[in-house]
Protein backbone atom coordinates (compact mmCIF):
# COMPACT_ATOMS: atom_id res chain seq x y z
CA UNK A 1 0.00 0.00 0.00
CA UNK A 2 2.83 2.00 1.12
CA UNK A 3 4.73 1.65 -2.71
CA UNK A 4 1.36 2.16 -4.53
CA UNK A 5 0.81 5.99 -2.76
CA UNK A 6 4.72 6.72 -3.48
CA UNK A 7 3.70 6.03 -7.30
CA UNK A 8 0.40 7.93 -7.05
CA UNK A 9 2.58 11.12 -5.77
CA UNK A 10 5.29 10.65 -7.97
CA UNK A 11 2.93 10.84 -11.08
CA UNK A 12 0.90 13.54 -9.60
CA UNK A 13 4.29 15.85 -8.95
CA UNK A 14 5.60 14.95 -12.59
CA UNK A 15 2.09 15.26 -13.75
CA UNK A 16 2.15 19.36 -12.14
CA UNK A 17 5.43 19.67 -13.33
CA UNK A 18 4.27 19.59 -17.00
CA UNK A 19 0.80 21.67 -16.45
CA UNK A 20 2.83 25.13 -15.67
CA UNK A 21 3.72 24.17 -11.55
CA UNK A 22 6.93 24.89 -9.54
CA UNK A 23 8.93 22.50 -7.97
CA UNK A 24 7.50 22.13 -4.95
CA UNK A 25 4.09 21.37 -6.69
CA UNK A 26 2.44 24.59 -6.58
CA UNK A 27 -0.22 25.49 -9.68
CA UNK A 28 1.21 28.67 -11.10
CA UNK A 29 -1.37 28.93 -14.04
CA UNK A 30 -5.10 29.18 -14.15
CA UNK A 31 -5.39 27.57 -17.18
CA UNK A 32 -3.71 24.61 -16.51
CA UNK A 33 -5.27 23.91 -13.33
CA UNK A 34 -8.36 23.76 -14.71
CA UNK A 35 -7.42 21.04 -17.16
CA UNK A 36 -6.78 18.72 -14.48
CA UNK A 37 -8.83 16.00 -14.62
CA UNK A 38 -10.23 14.27 -11.51
CA UNK A 39 -8.56 11.11 -11.91
CA UNK A 40 -5.38 13.19 -11.99
CA UNK A 41 -5.46 15.31 -8.83
CA UNK A 42 -6.47 12.51 -6.42
CA UNK A 43 -5.77 15.50 -3.16
CA UNK A 44 -5.88 19.13 -2.62
CA UNK A 45 -3.07 20.52 -5.03
CA UNK A 46 -1.69 24.02 -3.64
CA UNK A 47 -1.53 27.10 -6.25
CA UNK A 48 0.06 29.88 -6.04
CA UNK A 49 -1.62 32.49 -8.88
CA UNK A 50 -1.78 36.00 -9.75
CA UNK A 51 -5.52 36.62 -10.85
CA UNK A 52 -7.69 39.55 -11.99
CA UNK A 53 -10.60 40.03 -10.05
CA UNK A 54 -13.94 40.62 -12.30
CA UNK A 55 -15.87 41.46 -9.10
CA UNK A 56 -15.74 43.03 -5.80
CA UNK A 57 -17.72 40.34 -3.91
CA UNK A 58 -15.48 39.26 -0.58
CA UNK A 59 -16.27 35.90 0.00
CA UNK A 60 -16.45 34.31 -3.63
CA UNK A 61 -15.10 35.92 -6.24
CA UNK A 62 -14.67 35.18 -10.19
CA UNK A 63 -11.12 35.83 -11.69
CA UNK A 64 -9.11 35.98 -15.07
CA UNK A 65 -5.53 35.39 -15.83
CA UNK A 66 -6.71 36.45 -19.57
CA UNK A 67 -7.03 32.65 -20.43
CA UNK A 68 -9.23 30.78 -18.47
CA UNK A 69 -11.87 31.74 -15.31
CA UNK A 70 -12.89 30.65 -12.31
CA UNK A 71 -14.46 31.29 -9.36
CA UNK A 72 -12.80 31.46 -6.05
CA UNK A 73 -13.55 31.02 -2.53
CA UNK A 74 -11.95 33.21 -0.20
CA UNK A 75 -10.98 31.57 3.27
CA UNK A 76 -8.25 33.98 4.38
CA UNK A 77 -8.46 35.38 7.88
CA UNK A 78 -7.03 38.91 6.95
CA UNK A 79 -8.61 39.37 3.51
CA UNK A 80 -8.26 42.96 1.81
CA UNK A 81 -10.99 44.21 0.42
CA UNK A 82 -10.80 45.10 -3.85
CA UNK A 83 -12.46 46.23 -6.48
CA UNK A 84 -12.74 44.66 -10.43
CA UNK A 85 -9.91 44.88 -12.09
CA UNK A 86 -7.83 44.64 -9.08
CA UNK A 87 -4.64 42.02 -9.55
CA UNK A 88 -4.81 39.54 -6.80
CA UNK A 89 -2.11 37.53 -5.49
CA UNK A 90 -3.90 34.36 -4.20
CA UNK A 91 -2.23 31.19 -2.50
CA UNK A 92 -4.68 28.18 -1.23
CA UNK A 93 -5.45 24.57 -2.36
CA UNK A 94 -7.38 23.42 -5.19
CA UNK A 95 -9.54 20.01 -5.31
CA UNK A 96 -11.58 18.99 -8.48
CA UNK A 97 -14.40 16.80 -8.24
CA UNK A 98 -15.42 13.11 -9.51
CA UNK A 99 -17.99 15.42 -12.41
CA UNK A 100 -14.53 17.41 -12.93
CA UNK A 101 -15.50 20.85 -11.42
CA UNK A 102 -12.72 22.99 -9.48
CA UNK A 103 -13.06 24.29 -6.42
CA UNK A 104 -10.42 26.75 -5.36
CA UNK A 105 -9.89 27.73 -1.80
CA UNK A 106 -8.35 30.79 -0.86
CA UNK A 107 -6.48 30.94 2.12
CA UNK A 108 -3.94 33.77 1.30
CA UNK A 109 -4.94 37.18 -0.68
CA UNK A 110 -2.73 40.40 -1.87
CA UNK A 111 -3.72 43.36 -4.02
CA UNK A 112 -0.69 43.68 -6.56
CA UNK A 113 -1.74 45.74 -8.86
CA UNK A 114 -4.86 47.55 -10.97
CA UNK A 115 -5.76 46.47 -14.67
CA UNK A 116 -8.79 48.33 -16.72
CA UNK A 117 -11.03 45.54 -17.58
CA UNK A 118 -12.38 45.98 -21.39
CA UNK A 119 -16.08 47.33 -22.00
CA UNK A 120 -18.64 44.87 -21.53
CA UNK A 121 -19.38 42.78 -25.01
CA UNK A 122 -23.29 43.07 -26.31
CA UNK A 123 -24.07 39.33 -26.94
CA UNK A 124 -27.41 37.58 -27.48
CA UNK A 125 -29.38 35.00 -25.05
CA UNK A 126 -27.78 31.80 -27.04
CA UNK A 127 -24.37 33.88 -26.36
CA UNK A 128 -25.03 33.41 -22.74
CA UNK A 129 -26.71 29.70 -23.11
CA UNK A 130 -23.69 28.38 -25.25
CA UNK A 131 -20.92 29.82 -22.19
CA UNK A 132 -19.00 31.52 -25.39
CA UNK A 133 -18.57 34.32 -23.05
CA UNK A 134 -17.91 32.88 -19.67
CA UNK A 135 -15.79 35.02 -17.13
CA UNK A 136 -16.01 38.39 -19.10
CA UNK A 137 -18.10 41.58 -18.62
CA UNK A 138 -21.14 41.43 -20.74
CA UNK A 139 -24.79 42.91 -21.54
CA UNK A 140 -27.81 41.43 -22.56
CA UNK A 141 -31.12 42.63 -23.49
CA UNK A 142 -34.71 41.55 -23.07
CA UNK A 143 -38.12 41.37 -21.70
CA UNK A 144 -38.57 39.61 -17.67
CA UNK A 145 -40.75 37.18 -17.69
CA UNK A 146 -40.42 35.44 -14.76
CA UNK A 147 -39.39 36.07 -10.95
CA UNK A 148 -39.10 33.50 -8.58
CA UNK A 149 -37.21 32.61 -5.12
CA UNK A 150 -33.81 30.92 -4.81
CA UNK A 151 -34.96 27.85 -2.95
CA UNK A 152 -31.56 27.10 -1.77
CA UNK A 153 -30.62 30.44 -1.27
CA UNK A 154 -32.93 32.84 -0.15
CA UNK A 155 -31.03 35.96 -0.14
CA UNK A 156 -31.29 35.50 -3.68
CA UNK A 157 -34.48 35.88 -6.61
CA UNK A 158 -34.08 34.28 -10.20
CA UNK A 159 -34.87 36.70 -12.99
CA UNK A 160 -35.92 35.01 -16.53
CA UNK A 161 -34.70 37.45 -19.39
CA UNK A 162 -36.68 36.71 -22.68
CA UNK A 163 -34.89 37.02 -25.44
CA UNK A 164 -35.47 36.74 -29.15
CA UNK A 165 -32.52 33.82 -29.09
CA UNK A 166 -32.66 32.12 -25.84
CA UNK A 167 -33.88 32.95 -21.88
CA UNK A 168 -31.23 34.52 -19.85
CA UNK A 169 -31.02 33.29 -15.88
CA UNK A 170 -30.05 36.31 -13.46
CA UNK A 171 -29.32 35.48 -9.93
CA UNK A 172 -30.82 38.67 -8.12
CA UNK A 173 -29.52 39.61 -4.82
CA UNK A 174 -32.69 40.98 -2.91
CA UNK A 175 -30.61 43.47 -0.44
CA UNK A 176 -29.49 45.27 -4.08
CA UNK A 177 -33.00 45.04 -6.18
CA UNK A 178 -36.17 45.48 -3.53
CA UNK A 179 -39.14 42.69 -4.31
CA UNK A 180 -41.60 46.16 -5.20
CA UNK A 181 -39.14 47.10 -7.88
CA UNK A 182 -38.20 43.65 -9.30
CA UNK A 183 -41.98 43.07 -9.70
CA UNK A 184 -42.33 46.13 -11.66
CA UNK A 185 -39.98 44.69 -14.14
CA UNK A 186 -42.63 41.86 -15.37
CA UNK A 187 -42.94 42.45 -19.29
CA UNK A 188 -40.65 45.50 -19.23
CA UNK A 189 -37.44 45.80 -21.58
CA UNK A 190 -34.40 45.77 -19.91
CA UNK A 191 -30.31 45.58 -20.16
CA UNK A 192 -28.27 43.55 -17.67
CA UNK A 193 -24.89 44.11 -17.49
CA UNK A 194 -22.43 41.72 -15.35
CA UNK A 195 -20.44 38.27 -15.94
CA UNK A 196 -21.46 35.50 -17.52
CA UNK A 197 -20.71 32.70 -15.33
CA UNK A 198 -21.28 28.70 -15.47
CA UNK A 199 -23.91 27.88 -13.01
CA UNK A 200 -22.28 26.34 -10.21
CA UNK A 201 -22.73 23.75 -7.42
CA UNK A 202 -26.00 21.40 -8.21
CA UNK A 203 -27.11 23.49 -11.11
CA UNK A 204 -23.83 23.56 -12.90
CA UNK A 205 -25.54 21.43 -16.07
CA UNK A 206 -27.83 24.26 -16.86
CA UNK A 207 -25.52 26.31 -18.76
CA UNK A 208 -24.88 29.83 -17.67
CA UNK A 209 -26.31 33.06 -15.81
CA UNK A 210 -25.12 36.48 -16.02
CA UNK A 211 -24.33 37.83 -12.56
CA UNK A 212 -25.16 41.34 -11.04
CA UNK A 213 -23.95 43.55 -8.38
CA UNK A 214 -25.03 47.41 -8.65
CA UNK A 215 -28.17 48.94 -8.74
CA UNK A 216 -26.83 50.33 -12.11
CA UNK A 217 -25.94 47.11 -13.41
CA UNK A 218 -29.78 46.62 -14.67
CA UNK A 219 -31.63 49.69 -16.57
CA UNK A 220 -35.16 50.11 -17.76
CA UNK A 221 -35.11 50.44 -21.73
CA UNK A 222 -38.78 49.85 -21.85
CA UNK A 223 -41.13 50.08 -18.84
CA UNK A 224 -43.80 47.25 -18.58
CA UNK A 225 -47.36 47.93 -20.34
CA UNK A 226 -49.44 50.39 -18.48
CA UNK A 227 -52.37 48.39 -19.27
CA UNK A 228 -51.79 44.70 -19.57
CA UNK A 229 -54.48 43.40 -21.20
CA UNK A 230 -53.49 45.41 -24.37
CA UNK A 231 -51.42 42.88 -24.74
CA UNK A 232 -51.72 41.74 -28.55
CA UNK A 233 -53.61 38.66 -29.49
CA UNK A 234 -51.64 35.88 -29.92
CA UNK A 235 -49.98 35.18 -32.74
CA UNK A 236 -46.36 35.26 -32.62
CA UNK A 237 -44.97 32.48 -30.22
CA UNK A 238 -41.53 33.78 -30.33
CA UNK A 239 -42.56 36.81 -29.29
CA UNK A 240 -40.51 37.86 -25.71
CA UNK A 241 -44.07 40.15 -24.47
CA UNK A 242 -47.16 38.71 -22.90
CA UNK A 243 -49.73 38.13 -25.46
CA UNK A 244 -53.70 37.98 -25.31
CA UNK A 245 -56.19 35.39 -25.48
CA UNK A 246 -60.11 35.18 -24.79
CA UNK A 247 -62.14 32.32 -24.54
CA UNK A 248 -64.17 30.11 -22.45
CA UNK A 249 -62.93 27.76 -19.30
CA UNK A 250 -63.59 24.62 -20.25
CA UNK A 251 -61.87 23.10 -17.24
CA UNK A 252 -60.10 23.99 -14.13
CA UNK A 253 -56.61 21.71 -12.59
CA UNK A 254 -54.82 22.93 -9.44
CA UNK A 255 -52.49 24.86 -11.15
CA UNK A 256 -54.11 25.67 -14.55
CA UNK A 257 -57.23 26.19 -16.52
CA UNK A 258 -57.88 25.75 -20.24
CA UNK A 259 -59.56 28.14 -22.24
CA UNK A 260 -61.68 27.05 -25.36
CA UNK A 261 -61.37 30.15 -28.13
CA UNK A 262 -63.95 31.04 -30.72
CA UNK A 263 -61.59 29.31 -33.34
CA UNK A 264 -62.35 26.15 -31.04
CA UNK A 265 -58.46 26.64 -30.62
CA UNK A 266 -57.66 24.78 -26.84
CA UNK A 267 -54.96 26.98 -24.63
CA UNK A 268 -53.76 26.08 -21.63
CA UNK A 269 -53.39 28.77 -18.94
CA UNK A 270 -51.29 29.18 -16.08
CA UNK A 271 -52.14 32.11 -13.54
CA UNK A 272 -49.69 33.76 -11.73
CA UNK A 273 -49.19 33.65 -8.09
CA UNK A 274 -52.62 35.37 -6.46
CA UNK A 275 -54.39 35.05 -9.73
CA UNK A 276 -57.85 33.18 -8.94
CA UNK A 277 -58.74 30.52 -11.70
CA UNK A 278 -61.91 31.05 -12.94
CA UNK A 279 -65.00 28.58 -13.13
CA UNK A 280 -65.37 26.59 -16.16
CA UNK A 281 -68.12 28.12 -18.19
CA UNK A 282 -66.39 31.49 -17.67
CA UNK A 283 -65.58 33.99 -20.39
CA UNK A 284 -62.04 35.62 -19.61
CA UNK A 285 -59.04 37.06 -21.50
CA UNK A 286 -55.90 35.96 -19.99
CA UNK A 287 -52.41 37.53 -20.78
CA UNK A 288 -49.19 35.84 -20.70
CA UNK A 289 -45.98 34.40 -21.82
CA UNK A 290 -46.23 31.77 -24.29
CA UNK A 291 -44.27 28.58 -24.22
CA UNK A 292 -44.46 25.69 -26.12
CA UNK A 293 -45.51 22.10 -25.86
CA UNK A 294 -44.64 19.68 -28.42
CA UNK A 295 -47.69 20.96 -30.28
CA UNK A 296 -48.98 23.68 -28.75
CA UNK A 297 -48.84 26.88 -27.26
CA UNK A 298 -49.38 27.46 -23.02
CA UNK A 299 -49.36 30.71 -21.55
CA UNK A 300 -47.61 31.24 -18.34
CA UNK A 301 -47.35 34.12 -15.41
CA UNK A 302 -50.70 34.73 -16.87
CA UNK A 303 -52.91 37.60 -15.87
CA UNK A 304 -56.46 36.99 -15.81
CA UNK A 305 -59.77 38.94 -16.19
CA UNK A 306 -63.26 37.53 -15.80
CA UNK A 307 -65.43 39.03 -19.11
CA UNK A 308 -68.31 37.35 -17.85
CA UNK A 309 -69.31 34.77 -15.16
CA UNK A 310 -70.24 31.15 -15.83
CA UNK A 311 -73.06 29.64 -18.00
CA UNK A 312 -73.99 26.36 -18.55
CA UNK A 313 -71.21 24.78 -20.65
CA UNK A 314 -72.55 23.98 -24.80
CA UNK A 315 -69.65 21.72 -24.72
CA UNK A 316 -71.09 17.99 -25.88
CA UNK A 317 -69.25 15.23 -24.50
CA UNK A 318 -68.30 12.84 -27.53
CA UNK A 319 -68.90 9.05 -26.17
CA UNK A 320 -65.29 6.71 -26.88
CA UNK A 321 -64.37 3.59 -25.45
CA UNK A 322 -61.13 3.37 -24.29
CA UNK A 323 -60.07 0.92 -27.80
CA UNK A 324 -60.67 3.64 -29.96
CA UNK A 325 -59.64 6.24 -27.72
CA UNK A 326 -56.01 4.60 -28.78
CA UNK A 327 -56.93 2.82 -31.52
CA UNK A 328 -57.27 4.61 -35.74
CA UNK A 329 -57.25 3.12 -39.23
CA UNK A 330 -53.10 2.08 -39.67
CA UNK A 331 -53.18 0.53 -35.69
CA UNK A 332 -51.04 3.38 -34.50
CA UNK A 333 -51.22 5.76 -31.66
CA UNK A 334 -52.95 8.94 -32.75
CA UNK A 335 -50.57 12.40 -33.05
CA UNK A 336 -52.14 14.18 -35.52
CA UNK A 337 -54.91 16.69 -35.76
CA UNK A 338 -57.09 14.20 -35.46
CA UNK A 339 -56.57 13.22 -32.10
CA UNK A 340 -58.55 13.19 -28.92
CA UNK A 341 -56.82 16.38 -27.54
CA UNK A 342 -59.07 19.03 -26.67
CA UNK A 343 -62.05 17.20 -26.64
CA UNK A 344 -64.96 16.25 -24.09
CA UNK A 345 -64.97 12.88 -23.95
CA UNK A 346 -67.28 10.29 -22.56
CA UNK A 347 -66.04 6.92 -21.40
CA UNK A 348 -66.51 3.77 -19.28
CA UNK A 349 -63.64 1.85 -17.06
CA UNK A 350 -62.90 0.19 -13.97
CA UNK A 351 -60.60 2.23 -11.40
CA UNK A 352 -57.36 0.31 -11.62
CA UNK A 353 -55.53 -0.66 -8.76
CA UNK A 354 -52.32 1.04 -10.02
CA UNK A 355 -51.05 4.36 -8.61
CA UNK A 356 -49.86 7.33 -10.76
CA UNK A 357 -47.78 9.99 -8.63
CA UNK A 358 -47.10 12.45 -11.61
CA UNK A 359 -50.79 14.15 -11.01
CA UNK A 360 -50.79 13.86 -7.43
CA UNK A 361 -53.32 12.12 -4.31
CA UNK A 362 -56.57 13.56 -6.32
CA UNK A 363 -55.54 11.43 -9.34
CA UNK A 364 -56.61 7.80 -10.41
CA UNK A 365 -56.56 5.29 -13.30
CA UNK A 366 -59.26 3.99 -15.49
CA UNK A 367 -58.78 0.91 -17.50
CA UNK A 368 -60.25 -2.07 -19.58
CA UNK A 369 -57.76 -4.25 -18.81
CA UNK A 370 -55.49 -3.44 -21.81
CA UNK A 371 -55.44 0.04 -22.27
CA UNK A 372 -55.80 2.85 -19.33
CA UNK A 373 -56.56 6.81 -18.88
CA UNK A 374 -55.87 9.23 -16.15
CA UNK A 375 -58.16 10.96 -14.61
CA UNK A 376 -57.19 14.50 -12.83
CA UNK A 377 -59.90 15.66 -10.36
CA UNK A 378 -59.88 19.77 -10.85
CA UNK A 379 -59.25 21.97 -8.30
CA UNK A 380 -62.64 22.28 -7.45
CA UNK A 381 -63.19 19.09 -7.09
CA UNK A 382 -59.97 17.87 -4.99
CA UNK A 383 -62.19 17.04 -1.89
CA UNK A 384 -64.57 14.73 -3.92
CA UNK A 385 -63.77 11.17 -2.53
CA UNK A 386 -62.18 8.83 -5.37
CA UNK A 387 -64.25 5.90 -6.54
CA UNK A 388 -63.15 2.61 -5.00
CA UNK A 389 -60.50 0.58 -6.46
CA UNK A 390 -61.97 -2.04 -8.72
CA UNK A 391 -65.68 -0.34 -9.02
CA UNK A 392 -66.63 0.57 -12.72
CA UNK A 393 -67.13 4.45 -13.62
CA UNK A 394 -68.44 6.53 -16.32
CA UNK A 395 -66.15 10.06 -16.66
CA UNK A 396 -66.80 12.76 -18.70
CA UNK A 397 -64.09 15.32 -19.07
CA UNK A 398 -61.79 17.70 -21.14
CA UNK A 399 -58.56 15.20 -23.06
CA UNK A 400 -55.48 16.43 -23.00
CA UNK A 401 -52.36 13.97 -24.68
CA UNK A 402 -49.60 13.41 -22.66
CA UNK A 403 -45.96 13.87 -25.19
CA UNK A 404 -42.98 11.66 -23.72
CA UNK A 405 -40.25 13.92 -24.50
CA UNK A 406 -37.05 12.38 -23.24
CA UNK A 407 -33.85 12.71 -25.74
CA UNK A 408 -33.81 11.11 -28.37
CA UNK A 409 -37.17 11.30 -29.41
CA UNK A 410 -37.72 15.12 -28.04
CA UNK A 411 -37.70 16.26 -32.08
CA UNK A 412 -40.44 13.45 -32.43
CA UNK A 413 -43.04 13.00 -29.27
CA UNK A 414 -44.91 10.37 -28.82
CA UNK A 415 -48.30 9.64 -27.22
CA UNK A 416 -47.57 8.72 -23.54
CA UNK A 417 -50.94 8.15 -22.00
CA UNK A 418 -54.38 10.72 -21.93
CA UNK A 419 -55.56 12.60 -19.10
CA UNK A 420 -59.16 13.34 -18.36
CA UNK A 421 -60.47 16.45 -16.19
CA UNK A 422 -63.68 16.45 -15.12
CA UNK A 423 -65.35 19.63 -15.02
CA UNK A 424 -67.67 18.84 -12.14
CA UNK A 425 -68.83 16.47 -9.64
CA UNK A 426 -71.37 15.46 -12.29
CA UNK A 427 -68.86 14.48 -14.69
CA UNK A 428 -67.63 11.29 -12.57
CA UNK A 429 -70.73 8.49 -11.77
CA UNK A 430 -69.84 5.39 -10.31
CA UNK A 431 -71.70 2.02 -11.52
CA UNK A 432 -71.07 -0.30 -9.65
CA UNK A 433 -68.73 -0.96 -6.48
Amino acid sequence: MTDMRLGAYIVCCLLAASAGASADGLLLSLDEALRIPARDCPSPRGFDLTCTALDDAPIVCPVTDGNGGATVEIHAPDRPSWRPGDRLHLRGTMTVSPEEHPFFAVTNVTVVGHVSLPPPREVSGTDIAGGSFNFQRVRVRGVVSTLFDDELDQRYVWMILNTQTSSVRVPIEKSVYPQEFLQTLIDAEIEVTGISLPTSGTRRRLGSQVNVRAREDLRVLKPRPADPFAAPPLANTLSPHRQRVTGTVVAVGRDRFFLRTSTRRLVTVHPSDGQAKPEPGTTVTAVGFVEMDPFRARLYETLVRVESAATQSDEKAVPVTLETLYDNFFKIERLNETDYHGQVLRLRGMVSAETDSIGGPATFLVTDGLRMVRVDLSATLEATSLPAVGSQVEITGLCLADYTVTTPIRSFPRLRVYTLIPRTTGDIRVLTH
